[in-house]
């Protein structure tokens, strides 16, 4: 039974489990526990089932990743454009701009929720 919710779970997250198996495959380095890999690239990213942590992440960065694998558990096909693509824009906007220094980049909701999920206090 087990198994079978396993396969409905990868089916129901399929967009993002195919590109965190291609990132793993082109990037990943060593295995740290299930389904979480360090890879070559710098920043940590989640993507269904698989989580990229850059060689530095900390527990911290870990828990703050694998609330993101519960927003895709959740989410499933809806989690790259309601999560991952915010995401990624918001890491730009508030690496590159005025206007995203003025806030901590954990208060943006995709972050915060994150944060919530996997138990970060910040």
């Amino acid at each position: 039974m087990k198994a079978f919710i396993n396969v409905l779970l990868f089916i129901w997250e399929l967009p993002q489990n195919l590109v965190g198996l291609v990132l793993k495959a082109l990037f990943s380095i060593d295995k740290v526990q299930d389904g979480v890999w360090h890879w070559k690239l710098s920043g940590s990213i989640s993507l269904g089932h698989y989580v990229l942590l850059d060689r530095r992440a900390n527990e911290t960065t870990l828990k703050h990743e694998q609330g993101h694998q519960k927003q895709s558990h959740y989410l499933g096909w809806l989690y790259l454009l309601v999560i991952g693509l915010p995401s990624i824009i918001w890491a730009g906007i508030h690496s590159y701009t005025i206007i995203g220094r003025k806030k901590s980049y954990y208060w943006f909701y995709t972050e915060a929720w994150a944060d919530k999920l996997g138990g970060v206090n910040r």
